[in-house]
Order: structure tokens, then C-alpha cells, then sequence
């Protein structure tokens, strides 16, 4: 097994944020691929996956991680994960034509099943998400002038290209990021915000009914031609947060998080000024009576608890996606197989 640290099996820090106290502990990783993908299941349950067709998890809390790879086409990205249970998970490899597909995949049988290959050339998934058990979907850049949206209805097992009559026309150029996995938000049964970027443009496009119907939103996020949002999150179907900026302005600090109370009718800006760079993740969940959210990025991770008023840095390591869950616990992945684990202090 491949560990992060050869001397040292975990290194540990302390931090707070308005008086409350969070833990850092690097994880034992089995890999050195970079990790983008990121899943919190529970407590004791967590799902990652990158570069080199990897997947990595934990059934014990962060005890122990194992590694489970396709070998059959190791150039695949595995850039977006969701996970079932300790043993189950669903796959997205992103990649212009055929290298985007979907597998599921049982570590209890090492067993892996394509169960989607992008049939469209140009066509490239970013990112996927599940409401429950059965129903999901998955974002891609725009085919043919119109958002590529993927819907389904069996746990994964088979899915559905909405048709480009249900969906909004696309701009130019325009697509997803799959820096995180974090571009879909699915806040309420049925409802859907996915956030785009690329060629000028920076949107929302918004289902209420499973991605039967669509509308869209404009957005203050930074735009350009490699900039735009990166990451959705939301509190409920109204409260959330846009994250991004501009994938080629790596030392600059940009207007590039933004806060919404009416499901991006309106927007007011998070100062996020103590890292610099684009934002690739964010995690946004509620522990306890505090509203916590971490941002990730190639120049480091940082946390806040008061919308940005103020922050406390987490990491300064090249991190690319994070997660959070409501009993306090999160997790941070990037370069190397580098994964943190957050906790509250006790």
C-alpha cells in the first residue's frame, strides 16, 4: 500500500472557526493518482475517485482505505463518484468522446459494468449525482447547441439522453467544469441546478421535475473562455452557493462566490480573498446550529462559518474536491492521492 507520508502514518492540526475547534489528519491513501470525485455516504462510509481509472474508499471511518482500479483502460478519469452503500458505487469517466462513460462498480465481487459510452464525438461528461436509491443524473458539455443532460431511473444501471426539445439552447461554447464533481446540486426530490461555464457563459439550468422541463439563470460569476461556475451547493431547493472563477488566472483574486436565498434569482458576493486562484470544490452543509462551508483549489482549502466574514485555511496543498456530512465529519482529496479528513473537535 502507497501512503501519502512515509514516516509518519498521519499528521495532525488544529484550528477554529468562531471559537469551535476542527481537526486535520492526513488520511493513509493507497494511491498517488490525483483524486477529483468525492463522496460522503456516512460516517464511516466514503467514496473517492481520480486519474489512472481509480477509485479509492473507506467502510471504517478513514481507519483503512483500499483501492479498486479498471484495469482494462487505465488512461480513464474517473472525475465524479457516488456511492450506494460500503461495497456499491457508480462511476463517471470524463473525456471527449468514448473515454466518457459510466460504470458501476461492487468491490465485494471486484466487479465493473459499463453501463454508458458517450455515443456523441465532441460530447463530455462532468459530473453526475443521484436523489435516491433509483433516480439520478449526469451533466455534459453542450452537443449539438443544447446542454447534455443524462437521466436515470434504475440506480444506474441504464440511462437516458433527455432529448434537446425538453432543454434550454446552449451558448457558445458552453459546458461544465470536471474539477470536483460539485456542478449538480440536487437539493429536493426532483429538483436539479447545475451550474456551466466555458465560451462566456456562467448559468444555472434548473429542473423541478426529475429533468422533464427546464429553465435557466444567469449568474455574476466570472466568465471567459476557461472560466465560469464550478460547483453548486445548496442548503434547500432556494439557499446555496455558486463557485469558480477562471481556470487561467491561478494567482488572482477574483469575485468568484457567490451567495443565493432565492434560487439564483438574486446573488450577493462571499468574500473569498484568503486563497487566490479559481475555486474547483466547495462543500455547504449544516452542523450542528452552524451553516459550514470549504472551498478547494489548486492553491489550497479554507473554511468559514460565517459566509466569509471570516476564514481559517485548511490546507495550502493543490486539493480539488471536498464533501461534508451533517454529524461534522468532511473530507478533501487532490494531487497524489492526498485525502484530509475535517472533523469537529470533540
Amino acid at each position: 500500500m502507497k501512503t501519502i507520508l512515509t514516516l509518519l502514518a498521519c499528521w495532525f492540526t488544529c484550528l477554529t472557526t468562531q471559537g469551535q475547534i476542527h481537526d486535520i489528519t492526513v488520511q493513509s491513501s493507497p494511491t498517488d493518482q490525483l483524486l477529483i470525485g468525492l463522496h460522503i455516504l456516512d460516517e464511516q462510509t466514503v467514496w473517492a475517485s481520480g486519474t489512472g481509472a481509480t477509485v479509492v474508499f473507506t467502510s471504517d471511518g478513514g481507519q483503512s482505505w483500499n483501492k479498486a482500479t479498471w484495469d482494462n483502460d487505465p488512461k480513464l478519469q474517473f472525475r465524479d463518484i457516488h456511492g450506494f452503500n460500503a461495497t456499491q458505487a457508480v462511476v463517471l469517466s470524463s473525456g471527449t468522446g468514448a473515454d466518457s462513460r459510466i460504470y458501476t462498480l461492487d468491490t465485494s465481487q471486484n466487479s465493473w459494468l459499463e453501463v454508458y459510452r458517450m455515443p456523441h464525438e465532441t460530447g463530455f461528461l462532468d459530473a453526475l449525482g443521484f436523489w435516491d436509491a433509483s433516480q439520478g443524473i449526469a451533466y455534459g458539455d453542450a452537443v449539438s447547441g443544447k446542454p447534455f443532460v443524462l437521466i436515470t431511473s434504475d440506480g444506474g444501471q441504464n440511462w437516458l439522453e433527455v432529448p434537446g426539445a425538453s432543454l434550454p439552447d446552449a451558448g457558445p461554447g458552453e459546458g461544465g467544469f470536471a474539477s470536483s464533481g460539485t456542478n449538480i446540486a440536487l437539493p429536493e426530490p426532483g429538483v436539479a441546478i447545475i451550474g456551466t461555464g466555458a465560451g462566456g457563459n456562467a448559468r444555472l439550468l434548473i429542473t423541478q421535475d426529475f429533468g422533464k422541463t427546464w429553465s435557466t439563470k444567469e449568474t455574476p460569476m466570472v466568465k471567459g473562455e476557461a472560466a465560469g461556475i464550478t460547483s453548486v451547493r445548496m442548503l434547500d431547493a432556494q439557499r446555496g452557493i455558486i463557485a469558480g472563477g477562471d481556470l487561467g488566472q491561478m494567482n488572482s483574486f477574483l469575485d468568484q462566490l457567490f451567495l443565493t436565498q432565492d434560487q439564483g434569482d438574486t446573488w450577493t458576493k462571499i468574500n473569498s480573498s484568503r486563497t487566490p486562484g479559481p475555486i474547483y470544490g466547495s462543500a455547504l452543509t449544516r452542523i450542528g446550529q452552524s451553516e459550514v462551508l470549504i472551498t478547494t483549489g489548486p492553491k489550497g482549502a479554507q473554511v468559514t462559518e460565517d459566509w466569509g466574514r471570516t476564514w481559517q485555511p485548511i490546507s495550502d496543498q493543490n486539493l480539488w474536491s471536498t464533501d461534508l456530512h451533517p454529524s461534522g465529519v468532511g473530507y478533501l482529496v487532490g494531487q497524489k492521492g492526498m485525502i484530509l479528513k475535517w472533523t469537529v473537535g470533540k
